[in-house]
Protein backbone atom coordinates (compact mmCIF):
# COMPACT_ATOMS: atom_id res chain seq x y z
CA UNK A 1 0.00 0.00 0.00
CA UNK A 2 1.65 3.53 -0.85
CA UNK A 3 0.21 5.96 1.46
CA UNK A 4 0.85 10.12 0.32
CA UNK A 5 0.71 12.61 3.49
CA UNK A 6 0.13 16.06 2.00
CA UNK A 7 0.97 18.60 4.80
CA UNK A 8 2.97 21.17 3.25
CA UNK A 9 3.95 24.17 5.48
CA UNK A 10 3.83 25.92 9.04
CA UNK A 11 6.67 24.26 10.84
CA UNK A 12 4.53 23.35 13.77
CA UNK A 13 1.56 22.19 11.69
CA UNK A 14 3.84 19.43 10.15
CA UNK A 15 5.31 18.83 13.45
CA UNK A 16 1.48 18.25 14.93
CA UNK A 17 0.99 16.15 12.11
CA UNK A 18 4.25 13.60 12.29
CA UNK A 19 2.25 10.91 14.30
CA UNK A 20 0.47 10.42 11.45
CA UNK A 21 2.89 8.84 10.02
CA UNK A 22 4.14 6.62 12.86
CA UNK A 23 -0.02 5.41 13.46
CA UNK A 24 0.30 4.12 9.62
CA UNK A 25 3.92 1.63 10.22
CA UNK A 26 2.23 0.66 13.32
CA UNK A 27 -1.07 -0.44 11.68
CA UNK A 28 0.64 -1.44 8.37
CA UNK A 29 4.44 -1.77 8.37
CA UNK A 30 4.60 -3.14 4.80
CA UNK A 31 2.82 0.45 3.83
CA UNK A 32 4.57 3.02 1.82
CA UNK A 33 5.04 6.02 3.14
CA UNK A 34 5.77 9.48 0.83
CA UNK A 35 5.09 12.82 2.69
CA UNK A 36 4.38 16.47 0.58
CA UNK A 37 6.05 19.46 2.14
CA UNK A 38 7.45 22.90 1.56
CA UNK A 39 11.49 23.71 2.02
CA UNK A 40 11.41 24.88 5.10
CA UNK A 41 9.96 22.00 6.94
CA UNK A 42 11.67 19.47 5.19
CA UNK A 43 14.39 19.04 7.36
CA UNK A 44 11.56 17.68 10.01
CA UNK A 45 11.53 14.53 7.86
CA UNK A 46 14.48 13.57 6.93
CA UNK A 47 15.62 10.37 8.22
CA UNK A 48 12.41 9.80 9.84
CA UNK A 49 11.75 5.70 10.18
CA UNK A 50 8.51 6.32 9.56
CA UNK A 51 8.47 8.17 5.96
CA UNK A 52 9.98 6.23 3.38
CA UNK A 53 10.05 9.37 0.82
CA UNK A 54 9.63 13.05 0.96
CA UNK A 55 8.01 15.32 -2.26
CA UNK A 56 9.55 19.09 -2.14
CA UNK A 57 7.05 21.45 -2.76
CA UNK A 58 8.48 24.44 -3.73
CA UNK A 59 5.87 27.01 -3.99
CA UNK A 60 7.78 29.64 -4.84
CA UNK A 61 9.12 28.68 -8.11
CA UNK A 62 5.87 28.26 -8.89
CA UNK A 63 4.76 31.73 -7.88
CA UNK A 64 7.57 33.45 -9.59
CA UNK A 65 6.26 33.06 -13.75
CA UNK A 66 3.74 31.53 -15.56
CA UNK A 67 6.74 30.07 -17.58
CA UNK A 68 8.36 28.98 -13.97
CA UNK A 69 5.06 27.26 -12.89
CA UNK A 70 4.93 25.13 -16.47
CA UNK A 71 8.58 23.92 -15.83
CA UNK A 72 8.38 22.98 -12.35
CA UNK A 73 4.49 21.46 -12.65
CA UNK A 74 5.37 18.57 -15.19
CA UNK A 75 8.19 16.98 -13.07
CA UNK A 76 6.06 17.57 -9.89
CA UNK A 77 3.20 16.20 -11.49
CA UNK A 78 5.23 13.18 -12.82
CA UNK A 79 6.50 12.32 -9.48
CA UNK A 80 3.57 12.13 -7.91
CA UNK A 81 2.08 9.64 -10.40
CA UNK A 82 5.22 7.38 -9.72
CA UNK A 83 4.62 7.08 -6.57
CA UNK A 84 1.08 4.83 -7.65
CA UNK A 85 -1.17 5.89 -4.34
CA UNK A 86 -3.46 3.95 -3.20
CA UNK A 87 -4.05 6.90 -0.45
CA UNK A 88 -3.87 10.34 -0.81
CA UNK A 89 -4.36 11.91 2.83
CA UNK A 90 -4.47 15.84 2.66
CA UNK A 91 -3.52 17.14 6.32
CA UNK A 92 -3.57 20.55 4.85
CA UNK A 93 -7.00 21.18 3.29
CA UNK A 94 -6.30 23.98 1.04
CA UNK A 95 -6.49 24.80 -3.06
CA UNK A 96 -2.49 23.63 -3.19
CA UNK A 97 -2.91 20.68 -1.18
CA UNK A 98 -5.82 19.56 -2.83
CA UNK A 99 -4.03 19.86 -6.33
CA UNK A 100 -1.25 17.76 -5.31
CA UNK A 101 -3.66 15.30 -3.91
CA UNK A 102 -5.41 15.76 -7.16
CA UNK A 103 -2.74 15.02 -9.46
CA UNK A 104 -1.37 12.33 -7.50
CA UNK A 105 -4.14 10.01 -8.52
CA UNK A 106 -4.52 7.99 -5.61
CA UNK A 107 -7.41 5.83 -5.53
CA UNK A 108 -8.71 6.98 -2.57
CA UNK A 109 -8.06 11.06 -1.26
CA UNK A 110 -9.42 11.63 2.45
CA UNK A 111 -9.19 15.38 3.68
CA UNK A 112 -9.69 17.59 6.63
CA UNK A 113 -12.86 18.12 8.47
CA UNK A 114 -12.31 21.46 7.81
CA UNK A 115 -11.48 21.57 3.83
CA UNK A 116 -11.48 24.95 2.39
CA UNK A 117 -10.36 26.40 -1.00
CA UNK A 118 -12.01 23.83 -2.84
CA UNK A 119 -10.24 20.96 -1.32
CA UNK A 120 -13.51 19.74 -0.26
CA UNK A 121 -13.95 18.75 -4.46
CA UNK A 122 -10.88 17.09 -4.53
CA UNK A 123 -11.08 14.86 -1.10
CA UNK A 124 -13.36 12.94 0.98
CA UNK A 125 -14.04 14.99 4.43
CA UNK A 126 -13.02 13.34 7.13
CA UNK A 127 -15.54 13.92 10.45
CA UNK A 128 -14.78 12.78 13.75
Amino acid sequence: MNILIIKLSAIGDVIHALPVSYAIKETYPEARVTWAVEPPARELLVDNPYIDDIIVFEKKKFKASLRGFWEHFWPLREKLRDGHFDIALDLQGLGKSAALAYFSRATHRYGTADMREGSGWVSKPVRG
